[in-house]
């Protein structure tokens, strides 16, 4: 319905506000499973992303040469959908006698910054988490303009090269964060990921050609597991009547 530039931004904002789902989500599975086993269901949270990563831009690729609105309310209907099924069909997730009360200072964003000063490792963790989750953003910011001027990379190219971060997604965060935190631990999953990460960024940054390029996604793939082995070790920090502000 937007109809011009700024009423398009307005919705962006609208669905930047509206993605505390993704925090929520994280939450209601530390609330249900045990520490331990957290990081690999993190994980299948990524894989799912990846799915989506995967088959999103194809779909939106067929409806909007159907009709260029017709993928905005595809996308709009399934996140009511979503939003139905959370309300109507999933269970609430934490007992009575382990919730809070609800408090606006304590909704205030700034104020619950606290909370990672009052429980010991929480800063540094969620410091790799803010600098990890910058990296990200950055990458998806520049990588099309950086591929098309460098590489020559075209709609095909680049669709081409999202499609393979999808796949690789799925099958990292999917199939081996899980046996990987089992067998060798969270610590170590985060240290593998962070490490795979930087060799990946720095092929992005020094390869000849787009070759070169797509063997920098395998790692920076690899750094997928960096982040539901670090949010498995963050929940450890809390109780499990602060899980929620943790994620938030």
């Amino acid at each position: 319905l937007a109809p011009n530039l700024g009423w398009l931004f307005a919705g962006r904002v609208i669905s930047g506000i509206c993605a505390a789902s993704i925090s929520t989500a994280y939450a209601y599975i530390a609330d249900i499973l045990p520490a331990d086993k957290r990081a690999g269901a993190f994980g299948m949270m990524g894989a799912a992303f990846g799915l989506g990563f995967t088959f999103g831009p194809a779909l939106g690729g067929v409806l909007g040469n159907i009709d260029p609105h017709l993928p905005f309310w595809v996308a709009a209907a399934l996140s009511l959908l979503n939003g139905c099924y959370g309300l109507f069909v999933i269970p609430e997730s934490l007992p009575q006698d382990k919730r809070t009360a609800f408090s606006w200072k304590r909704a205030n964003p700034l104020a619950a910054l606290k909370l990672l000063r009052s429980h010991r490792n929480l800063i540094g963790l969620a410091s790799i988490g803010f600098l990890s989750n910058l990296s990200h953003v950055v990458l998806n910011s520049t990588f099309v303009l950086y591929a098309g001027y460098r590489y020559q990379w075209n709609e095909r190219d680049v669709g081409l090269a999202m499609a393979l971060v999808g796949i690789c997604s799925m099958i990292v965060q999917g199939g081996l964060v899980r046996p990987f935190v089992r067998h060798f631990g969270e610590r170590t999953a985060l240290l593998c990921g962070l490490i795979s990460g930087a060799i990946g960024f720095a092929i992005f940054g020094l390869a000849p050609t787009g070759t070169v390029f797509l063997i920098g996604i395998l790692f920076t793939t690899v750094w997928g597991m960096a982040g539901p082995a670090g949010m498995g070790l963050m929940t450890r920090c809390v109780g499990a009547d602060e899980q929620g502000r943790l994620q938030g």
